[in-house]
């Protein structure tokens, strides 16, 4: 049953049901959260979602059926399939054998906060 749904919606190319809370959607496998960030304005499309979507409900109610077009998301998708991908920064690693504390010669004024407190204590009363 679902297989035919889908191959009707995909034969058609017309509106498809935004899926329940923890499916995926069968078209794209995308989860709920992510469609909802393609379809509904966020910060994260700049308050401009790049799929077309409507609501569908009846007279008098609050609530209705969020339906997506489909030929609109699969649009962004080969949008974003023809994109260069976005090189990802290499996190710097640090040469092997040093560690992230400081040595005692390497302490300098700047970096004093990493001392302790009891450091700058005035020891001259104690002798």
């Amino acid at each position: 049953m679902k297989n035919d749904t889908l191959k009707s919606v995909l034969a058609t190319g017309a509106y498809m049901r935004l899926t329940q809370a923890g499916a995926r959607d069968p078209l794209c496998g995308f989860t709920r959260s992510y469609l909802n960030t393609l379809i509904l304005p966020c910060r994260e499309n700049n308050y401009m979602p790049p799929v077309r979507n409507f609501s569908l409900c009846r007279p008098g109610l609050k609530r209705g059926v969020r339906l997506v077009d489909v030929a609109s998301l699969r649009a962004f998708v080969e949008q974003q399939s023809s994109q260069p991908p976005v090189p990802q920064p290499v996190p710097a690693t640090p040469p092997v054998g040093a560690s992230n504390v400081p040595s005692v010669s390497s302490i300098t004024p700047t970096n004093e906060a990493y001392l302790p407190a009891w450091l700058y204590c005035d020891n001259s009363a104690l002798v």
